[in-house]
């Protein structure tokens, strides 16, 4: 029964063993196309660990 705290705490950080791989960030591509004033935007987003939700652009209009 003395080592039993021992082996609790043992337990514990096998147990909380972290990922070895860190979250990477997304990759996002853009090939703008301009034709006097007008702008056309292509692109493509991904993510080498997981899927893209959704993309957000913020053209600093603050018209949401």
């Amino acid at each position: 029964m003395k080592y039993f705290p021992f082996l609790i705490l043992l337990l514990l950080f096998a147990c909380n063993k972290k990922d070895d791989q860190a979250n990477k960030k997304p990759v996002l591509t853009l090939s703008p196309v301009t034709d006097g004033l007008q702008l056309q935007l292509q692109g493509s987003a991904t993510d080498a660990d997981g899927k893209v939700k959704e993309i957000a652009i913020n053209w600093g209009d603050d018209k949401g």
